[in-house]
């Protein structure tokens, strides 16, 4: 949600059940009877994109997710996309891939302090995930990542920032976890949610580690 208005965003596929799906962004007015505003579909990759998440500043859309091509085996690609809300329809401003040695996706996004975040994973060589999180400025060039994860499947699913401090939660080894990023904040011991084992990594802005911790029931 953005001000008075709500955008989500998601897959769109032709009445063609075998065709490629394309990004789909959807704006909505944010009245007890939501009406729709405009909708705009963006594709290309012949073995088709999905957007995962989408985050707002302003008149600035920003959507992550995946974008495939048939042309490369180790797609689908972490996509990166960014739009303009100009108020009764949207338009195209730029995108980027992150591309790893094999399949990488997009699960969330945030923005502040003039970046844009995104939580995800990549896959390894042996077919495993580790979470992954990535920094861009708003031009959409890359300024870190960071990843981690064990023998078992690792995968971020969303992130937040406040005050400074990068929030990350997900799954790690089949455990919920919550990460968080910070340039000079210290984090406290983690909390417990239950049986599940929570994680917490405090790094440097440069994706050092300072501290990691880990908390059992």
């Amino acid at each position: 949600m953005s001000g008075s208005n709500l955008y989500t965003a998601g897959g769109y596929q032709e009445s063609d059940p075998n065709a490629p799906y394309d990004v789909l962004v959807l704006k909505y007015d944010a009245d007890a009877s939501p009406r729709l505003q405009w909708a705009y579909s963006w594709g290309g990759g012949s073995t088709g994109e999905n957007a995962r998440s989408v985050a707002v500043s302003a008149d600035d859309i920003y959507v992550t997710g995946s974008f495939g091509s048939a042309a490369d085996p180790n797609s689908p690609d972490l996509l990166l996309l960014k739009l303009h809300d100009d108020g009764t329809s949207a338009s195209f401003v730029a995108s980027t891939t992150y591309v790893g040695a094999n399949a990488d996706i997009g699960c969330g996004i945030a923005l502040a302090d003039g970046k844009v975040y995104i939580a995800g994973y990549t896959t390894s060589d042996t077919g495993d995930t580790d979470a992954l999180l990535l920094a861009y400025d708003t031009d959409l060039n890359l300024l870190w990542e960071h990843s981690w994860g064990g023998a078992d499947d690792d995968v971020a699913y969303d992130v937040a920032v406040h005050d400074g401090t990068i929030y990350v939660t997900g799954k790690e080894s089949g455990h919920a976890f919550v990460n968080a990023y910070t340039k000079t904040v210290v984090i406290p011991a983690v909390s417990q949610l239950g049986l599940l084992l929570m994680l917490l990594v405090l790094l440097s802005a440069g994706g050092a580690v300072i501290l990691r911790r880990r908390a059992a029931a």
